[in-house]
């Protein structure tokens, strides 16, 4: 999909539709299937917009999913003592004008 978005690609095949093309037409120019174009098309007969900009996938589940309020803990601790130590810590510590220079 590239960096077109979801909520993006729907709007053009809706749009594509809109200029009365036909779902092959739509699929090859928005560059998905023809199967998606027809469920973009059936979401939005539907549910209208909202449906259609709505993201709607569900996917399973983190592993990290149970830990996430200790996960959350950790990072904000570690961020509250400022970036410049995380830097330091990867051995990122020069400042700009320090930089090393190429040929």
């Amino acid at each position: 999909m590239g960096t077109r978005t979801r909520a993006f690609r729907s709007m053009e095949i809706l749009w594509l539709k809109s200029k009365n093309q036909t779902h092959g037409c739509i699929a090859e120019l928005a560059n998905v299937s023809r199967s998606t174009v027809q469920r973009v098309l059936r979401i939005f007969a539907v549910k209208g917009l909202d449906g259609v900009r709505s993201f709607g996938w569900k996917g399973q589940p983190s592993a990290l999913t149970p830990h996430r309020a200790t996960i959350e803990e950790e990072f904000r601790a570690s961020a509250a003592h400022g970036s410049r130590r995380g830097a330091a810590d990867r051995g990122a510590d020069r400042r700009p004008t320090e930089a090393i220079t190429g040929p």
